[in-house]
């Protein structure tokens, strides 16, 4: 093979890239790589979809895991994230074009639930232009893998959390809040209150809007609960997977 048509090669498959990319850019936000129980989709207008793995998800859709259920989703930038059972994610806006970081933009907002993500493209390269905003505080990136824990009243999902007695309430319960962890880079949690960064290592909660997020001396535990990204894909067990093994690297 000659140095030419090498070059050729790769200069071909270089446009092909960016044509995909871009192609992402000018439709859906992602694709749902692997799902285990019931996951659906509600567009803006309240119609409800059955998601499967292979799907297409949308800019405005809210994607929605119930019981049992849980969802590793891929983004067009690369990002991963694995969305855990009984959660409410919408992903309210999502613009990457791959030949103009200027224009990134991801907004996404997480209603319910726990989900643990890895960033791509536009967390490495615009890291101001994405956020995830909660029902407590609004989550800034610089190129990380971290996961979030937003417990509502009465949500039975979050009473196994490893928390220190003096947090909890008075039966011995989880509070309400935005819980988190940061596993690699940096995030920072932002209320009415103030901000505050969490690099890797730390771990994090928020009680409320206008209360000022803390540091938490140990782990909540949240990386028990989320889908493998490496592909493993255990139907009897998927809860118990090492927490190395939540990402690729």
């Amino acid at each position: 093979m000659t140095a030419a048509s090498s070059a050729a090669k790769a200069a071909l498959a270089l446009v092909l890239w960016a044509s995909v990319h871009l192609a992402w850019a000018a439709g859906e936000a992602g694709t749902v790589e692997r799902l285990l129980g019931t996951v659906s989709a509600q567009t803006a207008d309240g119609k409800l979809r059955i998601i499967s793995q292979g799907s297409k998800f949308w800019p405005g859709e809210i994607i929605l895991t119930e019981a049992d259920s849980a969802a590793n989703l891929r983004f067009a930038d690369g990002a991963k994230l694995a969305l855990r059972a009984n959660s409410r994610l919408v992903v309210e806006r999502y613009d990457y074009s791959f030949l103009k970081p200027e224009d990134d933009n991801i907004a996404m907002r997480l209603l319910k639930g726990g989900m643990r993500s890895v960033t791509g493209a536009v967390g490495k390269r615009s890291p101001t232009s994405y956020k995830n905003q909660t029902l407590v505080a609004t989550v800034g990136i610089r190129g990380t893998d971290y996961a979030l824990l937003m417990c509502v009243e009465g949500d039975g999902a979050c009473t196994q959390l490893k928390l220190p007695a003096t947090l909890k309430t008075s039966d011995g319960q989880s509070p309400p809040g935005l819980y988190l962890s940061v596993f690699e880079g940096v995030i920072s949690a932002t209320n009415n209150a103030g901000s505050k960064d969490y690099a890797t290592g730390n771990h994090g909660y928020v009680r409320d809007l206008n209360t000022l997020p803390i540091e938490l001396d140990e782990s909540p535990g949240l990386t028990t609960e989320f889908l493998g990204f490496h592909g493993i894909f255990d139907l009897n067990n998927p809860w118990d997977a090492n927490p190395q093994a939540c990402l690729v690297k």
